[in-house]
């Protein structure tokens, strides 16, 4: 039986019900291993444009590319602290990107 969630996956991506389960089994990780920063912290973007994904692996869908020295909300980090969740200020463009490319506020 599939979840409602990995019906909405396969009729996105247009996929098998087994790709489906294969997706949401793999977000579903990907959830449970985020941690989430409170009080938000900030930072900024290194001097080079850095990729936002919408999942935190090289493999997630390109966003958008953000300007060098952007600053950044972090809201949140993978498990293993090597991916942020991150919005800008104006809470425009929201996703995730490599941690070591943003330098987080003291």
């Amino acid at each position: 039986m599939l979840y409602d969630a990995e019906m909405v996956i396969m009729a996105t991506l247009q996929c098998s019900p087994a790709q489906a389960h294969a997706e949401y089994a793999s977000i579903e990780a990907l959830l449970i291993n985020l941690q989430h920063t409170f009080p938000l912290t900030f930072g900024k973007t290194g001097k080079d444009k850095l990729n936002v994904r919408d999942l935190p692996k090289l493999t997630g869908k390109l966003l958008v590319t953000l300007e060098p020295l952007t600053d950044v909300e972090i809201w949140g980090r993978t498990k293993a602290n090597d991916w942020l969740a991150v919005r800008t200020l104006d809470h425009q463009i929201s996703g995730w990107v490599a941690q070591p490319y943003v330098t987080e506020s003291a």
